[in-house]
C-alpha cells in the first residue's frame, strides 16, 4: 500500500515520558539517468523501464528519428542505471519517435508503440505507424521491429491500447469525414502478425464526424469491451474538451461513441488530455480552466441506474506558483486509492521561470464521502541537479516508488532526466 508522505507518528514512552511525535517521513527524489523519455516510463522486467527517447530531428536520420531505450537498474545498490538503446529508427519510413506517442508492454516482453508521423503512407513525414518490438532469444541480441504504417484513412496516431490481444488506438486526424481539413479523426483497431496471418490488419471502428465530434486525443480499456477516452472537438465550447466511450451492442456490430462529459467555455476545462479507470470510476486531467485557470484533476462516476448521466466533480483546482499548475496527462492511481501525476508548470519560482519548474504531487481520497480530497506536493523541481518541466506522467514501481521523467537538464541542456520518488 503507499503510504501518505506524512503520517503522523507518536513515540512509544516509557513509565512517564513525555508523548512526542517522530519527524514526518519526506519523500526520497533521486536522479537515475539523463535523459528523459518522451512518453511515460513502461516497466519491464527486473526493475528495468522502456522508454522513446529523442525525436524531431531527422536529416534523414540515423539517429536523428529517435529510438527506444531500455533503463536497467544496478546490479547492486547506490550503483549507476544503465541505458541501452533496444532499437534506433533509421528514416522517416521506418517512423518518427516523438513526444506525443504511445508506448505499452504486451505479452512475454513485447512492445507495442505509435509514432505519430514517419512511414511509407503519405507523403512528406507520413501518416504515422503501430509498430512491435520482439525482445531477443539470447541475451544482449537485436530486437525485433515490424511495422504497419498508416495510409490517410488513420492520421497522427497518438494513443494505444491492448486488450483481448488486439491493438486499439486513436488518431488525431482522419478518418472519413470531410468536416476536417485532415479528417476528424478515428478510433482504429490493428491486429499484429501471427503465423497464420503475417500480414498486420486494420480497421477503422469509428470516424468522428466533425465540430464538436472530432480530434480524440487518447483511448484506454473500460471492461467488458468497452474503452473510455478524450477528444478536443472544434470551436469553443466544444473544443474545451469532452470525454466518451465505444461500445457495441454485440461482438462485430457496429462501434458507437457516446459523449460522457462535455466541458463548456464556462468550465474552462480544455485539454483533456488522457484518463486512468478505477473502480468504475473515471480520473483525468484539464491542462488549462478549473477555478483558477492552472488545470485541474477531475473525475466521472457512472450513473446508478441504466441511461443515467455520468456526474463530473472537480476534485482539486491548481493554483499556481507555489502550488503545481498545468498537470500533465497520466495520472496514475495508487493501492490506497491516491492518485499521482507530474505538472509541466508550478512550484517555486526557479532560474528558468518565475512560474516554477514543475511539480509531482499526489490527492488523497476523503475520508467521508462529504470531503474534500487533499493535494500535496511530493516534489518542486528546481532546475539544478534535478531537471525541470516533465511533461508525462508517472508509473508505479516496486515498493510503491514513483518513477518518470523530464524535459530540461542543468544549464537548460534538453533531454532531462529519469527519476524516482519514494513517497
Amino acid at each position: 500500500m503507499l503510504a501518505n508522505p506524512r503520517i503522523d507518528c507518536c513515540a512509544m514512552f516509557l513509565g512517564l515520558a513525555a508523548l512526542a511525535p517522530f519527524a514526518a517521513a519526506q519523500p526520497v527524489f533521486t536522479t537515475l539517468f539523463a535523459g528523459g523519455s518522451a512518453t511515460p516510463l513502461v516497466p519491464g522486467a527486473d526493475g528495468a523501464f522502456y522508454g522513446i527517447g529523442g525525436g524531431q530531428i531527422f536529416p534523414e536520420c540515423p539517429g536523428g528519428c529517435g529510438g527506444i531505450f531500455s533503463l536497467t537498474p544496478p546490479s547492486t545498490g547506490g550503483g549507476p542505471w544503465t541505458g541501452t538503446t533496444i532499437y534506433a529508427f533509421t528514416s522517416i519510413q521506418d517512423g518518427i519517435g516523438a513526444a506525443g506517442d504511445t508506448l505499452i508492454k504486451g505479452p512475454n516482453g513485447v512492445l507495442y508503440g505509435t509514432t505519430g508521423f514517419g512511414g511509407t503512407g503519405c507523403k512528406g513525414t507520413g501518416c504515422g505507424t503501430v509498430f512491435s518490438l520482439t525482445p531477443p532469444d539470447v541475451p544482449h541480441g537485436a530486437w525485433s521491429k515490424a511495422t504497419f504504417a498508416f495510409n490517410g484513412y488513420t492520421n497522427l496516431p497518438d494513443s494505444l491500447a491492448l486488450s483481448n490481444g488486439i491493438l486499439y488506438g486513436t488518431s488525431r486526424d482522419g478518418g472519413t469525414s470531410s468536416a476536417c481539413y485532415l479528417g476528424c479523426g478515428d478510433f482504429f483497431s490493428v491486429t499484429t502478425p501471427s503465423a497464420g496471418q503475417p500480414a498486420w490488419s486494420t480497421h477503422v471502428l469509428y470516424s468522428f464526424t466533425g465540430g464538436a465530434d472530432s480530434h480524440p486525443l487518447s483511448v484506454v480499456p473500460g471492461g467488458n469491451g468497452e474503452f473510455f477516452g478524450t477528444a478536443n472537438g472544434i470551436g469553443c465550447p466544444a473544443d474545451c474538451g469532452y470525454v466518451f466511450s465505444m461500445t457495441q451492442d454485440a461482438p462485430g456490430s457496429p462501434w458507437k461513441e457516446t459523449v460522457l462529459y462535455a466541458a463548456t467555455d464556462t468550465d474552462a476545462a480544455n485539454n483533456f488530455l488522457s484518463i486512468v479507470v478505477g473502480n468504475g470510476v473515471i480520473y483525468g486531467t484539464s491542462t488549462y480552466g478549473g477555478a483558477n485557470g492552472e488545470g485541474s484533476v477531475f473525475s466521472l462516476t457512472p450513473p446508478s441506474s441504466p441511461g443515467g448521466s455520468w456526474t463530473a466533480t472537480t476534485l482539486y483546482s491548481f493554483a499556481g506558483v507555489p502550488d503545481a499548475a498545468q498537470p500533465n496527462p497520466g495520472l496514475i492511481i495508487g493501492p490506497s486509492g491516491a492518485l499521482y501525476g507530474t505538472s509541466n508548470m508550478g512550484g517555486p519560482s526557479c532560474q528558468l521561470s518565475s512560474e516554477g519548474c514543475g511539480t509531482i504531487f499526489s490527492l488523497a481520497p476523503p475520508a467521508s464521502p462529504a470531503g474534500a480530497w487533499t493535494e500535496k506536493i511530493l516534489y518542486a523541481f528546481t532546475d539544478g541537479n534535478d531537471g525541470a518541466w516533465p511533461t508525462t506522467g508517472l508509473v508505479l514501481g516496486t515498493n510503491g516508488v514513483l518513477y518518470g521523467s523530464n524535459t530540461v537538464g542543468p544549464e537548460r541542456i534538453e533531454g532531462g532526466f529519469v527519476f524516482s520518488l519514494k513517497p
